[in-house]
């Protein structure tokens, strides 16, 4: 994918979608309600003095800033305001650094009608670039029928929604596997409930971006959507154990609405995780992203070498990945960089 607007790579030019911040008063929220950890990783400390620094240094000229853990906890009121507050700390840092970051709005679901609101506020008023919706929240997760009206509301603003894995249900995983299984996992599980709740299919405005390379989705796609042929009771057997589903044609449909989404290239492995990821979903839909400022700092640069170093992209590929794929998703961003 070419662009009319020369690059210098030499320069920070790179666009980060996997990119969290972390501001006191809410790690000191999460600390109060005894939250710790996120997957099993300490919260780190965090500023925005870091933070631009470590961009600078790994060439990130903008990154897409989210609130990567939950905000619902004690209430709905106690949701509300979390959200309230950490999308107005989100548009002041973008409004003070208008090209280095865009802003995915955190919403307090599954409070429904107070994430209506909330989702009006952030995308009205303060004029954020989405909005953020873990894979689940307390056990509900985003595809789950209490969120049509939402996904409705935001369909009709054509928005650009990531989905990042939340905690999984289950509290008797320990910590230690919940960091390199359970990412991929939420991710996945995120996916099925938006394909088998006909979310994609009802609402093809929205821009879905899958963080983790979509865990493990483009390597069990064609099962997913097989699996969900099965009729129990019936003497039928699993479709996702077969080479070819009973009926090729919508299994066809079904996978088109998976690669017609978008996923972030952080993986464990480059050379097998995109891989797997571009014979899925092809370049075009692959967004840079590095999990910073969770992971240390040391940890870019490494992601940024792994991708360097994969040899599935030429040099138009790369930069679609790491800047021309989310200046077509983000248009203030494309404006504030590109003028």
């Amino acid at each position: 994918m070419k662009t009319n607007h020369p690059v210098n790579t030499k320069e920070p030019y790179r666009i980060d979608v996997h990119h969290h911040v972390l501001p006191k008063f809410y790690t000191e929220t999460l600390e109060r309600v005894g939250s710790l950890t996120i997957f099993g990783v300490f919260i780190p400390d965090w500023s925005i003095e870091a933070h631009l620094a470590v961009m600078d240094k790994n060439k990130v000229a903008a990154g897409m800033a989210s609130i990567p853990a939950g905000i619902y906890y004690e209430s709905d009121a106690f949701a509300r305001d979390l959200a309230r507050q950490c999308n107005e700390f989100l548009a002041k840092m973008r409004s003070e650094h208008p090209t280095r970051f865009g802003a995915f709005a955190v919403l307090p679901v599954p409070d429904v009608d107070g994430a209506l609101d909330e989702a009006t506020y952030a995308l009205d008023t303060l004029k954020l670039d989405g909005v953020i919706m873990l894979s689940n929240v307390a056990g509900h997760y985003v595809g789950d029928a209490e969120n049509d009206a939402l996904f409705a509301e935001l369909n009709r603003r054509n928005t650009v929604v990531y989905i990042h894995p939340g905690d999984p249900p289950d509290k008797g995983i320990p910590e230690a596997i919940q960091f390199p299984i359970d990412t991929g996992l939420e991710t996945v599980r995120a996916a099925m409930s938006l394909l088998y709740s006909g979310v994609f299919k009802r609402y093809s405005n929205l821009k879905f971006i899958f963080s983790h390379c979509g865990g493990i989705t483009p390597y069990l796609a064609h099962r997913m959507v097989r699996g969900g042929t099965w009729v129990r009771g019936e003497g039928g057997i699993d479709p996702g154990m077969l080479d070819e589903a009973p009926d090729g044609n919508e299994t066809d449909k079904a996978i088109a609405l998976l690669q017609r989404q978008y996923y972030d290239s952080m993986t464990a492995n480059a050379a097998t995780g995109l891989h797997t990821l571009q014979a899925f979903a092809g370049p075009s839909h692959i967004l840079l992203g590095t999990d910073h400022a969770i992971l240390p700092p040391m940890y870019q640069p490494i992601k940024m070498r792994e991708l360097m170093s994969y040899k599935g992209f030429d040099d138009e590929m790369r930069m679609a990945v790491e800047r021309e794929n989310a200046l077509r998703l983000f248009p203030r961003l494309r404006e504030v960089l590109q003028s």
